[in-house]
């Protein structure tokens, strides 16, 4: 299994948190899918504007009960 960025992330990182625009309903199903779960809704300044930010996480421990690693991670 290749490492993905994400895959890394939560390797080397206790824990991931991720800011997405709540507008973007294709990110926020890849979340959910992904078994991330949303923590806050605030505001944030995007590339068009300023929109409703969520606010996502997932542990280290969740993703890896959820996505176990096949082959050994070595960077």
């Amino acid at each position: 299994m290749q490492p993905t960025l994400f895959t890394e992330h939560l390797i080397l990182r206790p824990l991931l948190r991720v800011p997405k625009a709540a507008p973007n309903l294709g990110s926020r199903r890849i979340s959910e899918r992904t078994g991330m779960r949303l923590i806050r809704t605030d505001t944030g300044n995007f590339v068009e504007g300023t929109f409703p930010r969520d606010i996502w996480e997932m542990t280290r421990e969740e993703w890896l009960a959820s996505h176990p690693l096949q082959e050994p991670f070595s960077r």
